[in-house]
This record gives structure tokens, sequence and C-alpha cells, in this order.
């Protein structure tokens, strides 16, 4: 099985991984996440996460330390077995497969495979039949995302000149439901997608109704404010926190302008999102400050490099080499991709 997964997740990297046909109007793309689904305490035994599951016989390769990135993922994701020690599918499974598969734009299949293998064998710790129907579902999933990928790229345009194509729209979505439907049974379908679809379905209508030329401008701002009240709750909190952020970020960018201080940005961020939320994102300033300036630092001396007249060989090394001194694990990769137009 093994091999037939890195066969799939090879050609998955390839393609185009989607998480949803349709893109919001401006101001409403929201990128909902599929949150886990309660389970019934009385139904479902759930096992423990990784930093506390019992050791278990890791796979034979010598792994690479787990990036940060995944050990954090293990962290907040639990896998279920109900009392037959079945497989649960939930959201937390597909976000541990989509966590896990996203690290191929950094690292080699078989490196990610086996930190996934590593994952599952541990959390699944004594659960045989669960953790060969978790592999046997993670292989399913990335033959769907593969299948998804070619239908994205086969598919016609979705937006023109006019605006989008509600019908090409709406063929897609009905192709993608059909494929979900033929590589998952009905409860895997229903906790990997169901959020998603529900966002999908809503966009469709939003479209709809906001291209509709026999609708006043009023009439439209009715009938939109009707369908956002069918937005499950947690995806109208979402919805409104993105909005919220949004505000924010338009009102700091003018105080900004207006040569705010650091601490009157504060009290704005403090006053609409909280102290914590405040707290946060002025970290978030500073560590974008510093990056910023370390970009500029390495573009100076990147065109001192170049003024020097060296052979073109000998430049990329040096450059090669301030890069390798000044930045570390995935910075490299973002100044290499950066390096052209510094």
């Amino acid at each position: 099985m093994k091999k037939q997964i890195a066969l799939l997740v090879s050609l998955f990297a390839l393609t185009l991984f989607i998480g949803g046909w349709l893109t919001l109007p401006p101001g409403n793309a929201d990128n909902v996440l599929s949150n886990p689904v309660q389970q019934d305490s009385e139904r479902y035994s759930a096992v423990s996460p990784v930093a506390e599951a019992p050791e278990t016989e890791l796979p034979s390769e010598d792994l690479p330390s787990l990036p940060d990135e995944l050990a954090e993922t293990l962290s907040f994701v639990t896998l279920v077995v109900d009392s037959d020690g079945n497989l649960v599918p939930t959201p937390d499974l597909r976000q541990l497969f989509d966590m896990y598969l996203s690290a191929l734009d950094e690292h080699p299949q078989e490196q990610v495979l086996g930190w996934l293998e590593q994952a599952l064998s541990t959390q699944l710790a004594g659960h045989e039949r669960a953790l060969e129907q978790a592999r046997d579902l993670l292989d399913r999933y990335i033959q769907y995302r593969l299948a998804a990928g070619e239908l994205a790229e086969n598919s016609q345009p979705s937006l023109t000149h006019e605006g989008f194509n509600l019908e090409v729209l709406r063929y897609r979505q009905q192709q993608l439901l059909a494929l979900r439907s033929n590589h998952f049974e009905p409860a895997e379908a229903e906790a990997f997608f169901k959020l998603e679809e529900v966002q999908d379905r809503y966009t469709l209508e939003y479209l709809s109704v906001s291209h509709n030329e026999n609708l006043s401008h009023e009439a439209k701002q009715q009938a939109l404010a009707a369908l956002d009240q069918t937005l499950p709750e947690e995806i109208r909190e979402l919805r409104q926190r993105t909005t919220r952020h949004a505000d924010v970020y338009e009102q700091v960018k003018s105080l900004r302008e207006e040569g705010a201080s650091a601490a009157e940005v504060y009290q704005a961020r403090a006053q609409a999102l909280g102290d914590d939320a405040a707290a946060n994102l002025a970290e978030l300033d500073k560590q974008r400050a510093g990056w910023k300036r370390r970009l500029q630092e390495f573009s100076e001396q990147k065109a001192q490099i170049l003024n020097r007249g060296l052979p073109e060989n000998a430049e990329a090394r040096a450059i090669a080499q301030i890069i390798e001194r000044d930045f570390s694990g995935t910075e490299r990769l973002r100044v290499q991709a950066l390096a052209p137009e510094l």
C-alpha cells in the first residue's frame, strides 16, 4: 500500500490542490475550515493525542525530526474509534491528512509519508483495525484529490469578462460531489466535506442573487441577508470575525497613514478585538518589521556582491552563502524565491 500511496502523492504534488471550487465575491472571501464535530461521549471513545499515547513501533525508516508546524498539528488533532474498534471519520482526520500532505512543498514525499504513518500508528496504537481503515481512507483521499485536480484543470473557465459563469460553477460542483460519492462512504464524506459543501452552496446562491438583474438593490440586500441566516452558526461567526478583522485592518492602515503611534494602533485594535488579539497583532507587527529589515540587509549585501564584477558562478555562490548564513529552514526558500526582486 505504501508504494501505491507514494505514487499517488507524487502525482498529487503536481496537481492543483483545491479546497473548494468557488471563489467568494470581494469582501466575503472567508476561508472556512471544517472544525471538529462534537462526538457523543457515550458512543465513541477518543484516542489520546500523540503526546499522551503509549509508545508503539514506528516505521523502520530513519526519519528526521517532525517539523514544528506538523508537531503542533498533533497537539490539537485527536482521532476517534468506536466501541467496536472501528475508525470514526471526523474533520480532525481530514485536517491531519491535509496538514501533512501540504508539507510536500518543502519535504521529500517519503519523509512526509513516513511522518504521516508515524502519526497514524501512534494515535491509533492498540487499534489495528482502525489503523488499517485510516490507511485505506488516506489512500482514497489522495485518489480523490488527484481526480479533483484533473477535473479542475480540464474544466471550462468559471470567470469571464462578464463575471462568473454560474452554469460552469454549478456543473463543477455536481462533478465534485460525484467524485466524493465515488471515493467515500456517506459518513466519511459528511465528516470531511460537510461545512465545505454548505459554504459552496451558499456561494452559488450568493452569486445567483448578486447577478440577478431583475432584482433591485434593496431586494438583493434583503435576499442576501436572508441567505446569511441559512448558514450554520459556526460559519456565521467566522464570517463576522473575518469582517471585523478586515474593518480593523483598514482602520489601522488609515491610522498609520496619518502618523499614528504604536500605542494608538494597539488601542484601536484592543477596542475592536480585545487585548489578547491586540497583543498578538503587535507581536506580529514586530516579526514582520524584523523580516522586512532582514530582507533589506540581504538586498544591500546582494547589491555589493553584484557590484564587485565577479564571474556569474562566483556571484551565485556568494549570494547562496549569505542566504545559508543569515536565514534558516523555510526562510531560505522564501528568500530564494524573492531574490530576483531584491
